[in-house]
């Protein structure tokens, strides 16, 4: 039986994807798989699809926006931290993508590729000062130099069960841990609400916190490590040379320290600082062995050796030809 390809997108995404550059991956699996003759559809994407249970599969090829959900047939996609790379797997993606399982060796990364990679990074983000969410175009604050940089997220990160302590609990061990540092402390753009109430409550206890809104290459520049649950920050900071310290779960632990007991951070923290970090291999390993770049001229090769993987092949999905 030939199978179809469902688009399980979120509601507000329905009408006009194709136009957004955050639905970046979307539009460019229809226009690899369309011209070769696949059936394709779109469809909203379901309450179901995002609770981290196994689904029935019913011999189609379903790929869900962020989505959070396993089972034979099944896909789920998302942004990989950094603009223009994304996840597409069928056993999760972000903290739960199958990146959490490999090892880097930076002995077996080509420095010459590495650092080219690295530095047209560089030039897209940082020069450009570019990031995932909206910033501030020019640099609004001083800030202050060999800060520690706290970056808050959003509620997916708990509701997920990635994160190993509570936003407050975190932000209250990193203050207790600074050791004459300041702590730069930012809420996420997109539950600021919810940063600014952790911040006034870690605050209320006496701690002296920094709260920004500059953009964070500013941050990222003037701080001396990040500190997140796994925040796309992290790697954002690996541009700016700067180590990170996580939290909670991630598919990239292997080029951070992770901190699972509160009691461990003052001891990680000097690990972090005083390191050896190689961040151009560390940064070249991950997005172009455990990232899709839907740009890169490979994209359609290995999205159909992707979707062979999982016993979709060109027979299965009706494709012939090259488009």
């Amino acid at each position: 039986m030939t199978a179809d390809v469902i688009l399980h997108l979120a509601k507000p995404d329905l009408a006009g994807y194709r136009g957004k550059e955050s639905a970046g991956i979307y539009p460019a699996i229809w226009d690899v798989l369309h011209p070769r003759g696949a059936r394709l559809r779109i469809a909203e994407r379901s309450a179901e699809q995002m609770q981290g249970r196994p689904l029935e599969g019913d011999g189609n090829l379903h790929i869900v926006e962020t989505g959070f959900c396993s089972g034979p047939g099944w896909f789920c996609a998302a942004t990989a931290y950094l603009p223009g790379f994304w996840h597409l797997s069928d056993r999760g993606v972000l903290a739960d993508s199958p990146a959490r399982e490999a090892t880097f060796d930076p002995v077996q990364v080509p420095w010459k590729l590495a650092k080219q990679f690295d530095r047209d990074l560089r030039k897209r983000f940082v020069s450009a000062r570019v990031s995932r969410y909206r910033q501030e175009k020019l640099p609004t604050e001083i800030l202050p130099e060999g800060a520690l940089a706290v970056f808050l997220q959003g509620p997916a990160v708990y509701r997920r069960h990635q994160a190993f302590v509570s936003a407050k609990e975190m932000l209250r061990a990193i203050a207790q841990s600074a050791d004459g540092r300041d702590v730069v402390v930012k809420a996420h753009p997109l539950a600021k609400p919810l940063g600014q109430e952790v911040i006034a409550a870690v605050r209320a206890e006496g701690f002296d916190l920094i709260e920004t809104h500059a953009n964070v290459h500013d941050i990222l520049a003037s701080c001396a490590a990040t500190l997140s649950v796994n925040s796309a920050v992290a790697l954002e900071g690996f541009l700016h040379r700067k180590p990170a310290i996580l939290f909670g779960r991630s598919d990239f632990h292997q080029l951070a320290e992770t901190v699972v007991r509160l009691s461990d951070l003052p001891s990680t923290l000097g690990r972090a600082l005083s390191r050896d970090w190689d961040f151009a291999k560390m940064l070249y390993w991950y997005f172009s062995a455990h990232s899709l770049q839907v740009a890169a001229p490979t994209f359609p090769e290995r999205l159909l050796q992707l979707f062979d993987k999982a016993g979709f092949g060109p027979d299965r999905l009706g494709l012939s030809g090259q488009g």
